[in-house]
This record gives C-alpha cells, structure tokens and sequence, in this order.
C-alpha cells in the first residue's frame, strides 16, 4: 500500500519555513545545508529508523510565490516545471488561500493527501488569514508551536533561539513522518 503525502508549510516570511526544510534535510537525509537549501530537488531518506528502503523526499524551499516568474507564473507551472514527485513533498506558500487551493487541488489530482503545516508565530501575527486557509480541503492539519520570540536580546541570540526552537519542532515532525513510514 502506499501513502503520498504533501506536507504545504504555510506563512509569509520569516515564519520558519525555510529553516524548518534545512533541519529535516539534515535529520531524515543526513544532508547539512546549513548555507543554502535548493529548490526543487529530491532526496533520498537515509534515515536509521526509515524501514523502508528507497524513500524520496521532494523539498520546494522557497514558498511557491517566491518562485513566481515569466516560466512560473501558475500553481500548474510550479507542478510542471519545479515538482519533482516523490514520496513525501515539502511545499511552502505564503498565506494565499487561492494559490493554496490550486496546490491542493493539484496535489489531490496526482493521489497526494495533503495536510497543511500551520506555524504558531504566523497564526498570532495574521490570525484571520489562517483561518481563513485552515477551512480548505485538508486531509490533516498540523500546528507548529514556533512561538514568538519577545525577548530584549541583540540579534545573534535572537536567531539562536528562533533557529534552536525550529530545530526541536523538525525532529517532532521527522518523527511524525518516520513513523507513518514503519506503518505506510
């Protein structure tokens, strides 16, 4: 039996996405991308844990609408051009419930369940948008508890703290997805 899932991290910049991909990256293919992430690739899950031989996983990185030029100007030219499909695929989209419902009803087209991967620090910043989004066609729904960091600290510790919060929330999610590998 198999199960294909997109995984649409969802929020506008500076939410986490970005950084979040990096750390699955570095846990599930023991790939370290700590400088540069590309978009449009595939890997192969490498993982210790992984049962299941010959795993891909797609990452987008960068949201869809970043990706937007005169060869990608739809949500069925990113399927075409950048989409790579794999087993597990990791999309980002800023908070755009249309292009959000294009992908989804893309994905769903190509027998993808789709769940919609939601940050807490994006939902606190623009709630009613999220919201909003969280209403479409979702198989499931995932909450990433990357809260708000307020503290008065200079920006060095600031992205310590950020980035060491996204790490532990990746390894949460990595085990979510390896162990829907052992059952899938």
């Amino acid at each position: 039996m198999i199960s294909k899932w997109i995984y649409i991290l969802i929020g506008d910049n500076n939410t986490g996405k970005t950084t979040f991909q990096k750390e699955l990256l570095k846990i599930l293919c023991d790939e370290n991308k700590d400088s540069r992430l590309y978009s449009g690739k595939e890997y192969k899950i490498n993982h210790p844990y992984a049962l299941k031989n010959s795993i891909k996983l797609f990452l987008g990185n960068r949201s869809y609408q970043e990706k937007k030029n005169s060869d990608i100007a739809t949500v069925e030219d990113y399927f075409e051009g950048i989409f790579i499909p794999s087993d597990i695929c990791i999309l980002s989209s800023h908070l755009n419930k249309n292009d959000i419902q294009d992908i989804i009803k893309l994905g769903k087209e190509q027998f993808y369940n789709i769940g919609g991967v939601f940050f807490t620090n994006s939902i606190k910043k623009q709630p009613d948008k999220n919201k909003e989004i969280t209403r479409l066609d979702w198989d499931e729904k995932f909450i990433i508890n990357n809260k708000l960091v307020n503290e008065n600290i200079n920006n060095q510790q600031f992205e310590i703290k950020v980035n060491s919060q996204i790490r532990i929330l990746s390894r949460e999610f990595s085990q979510m997805l390896i162990n829907r590998m052992i059952i899938q």
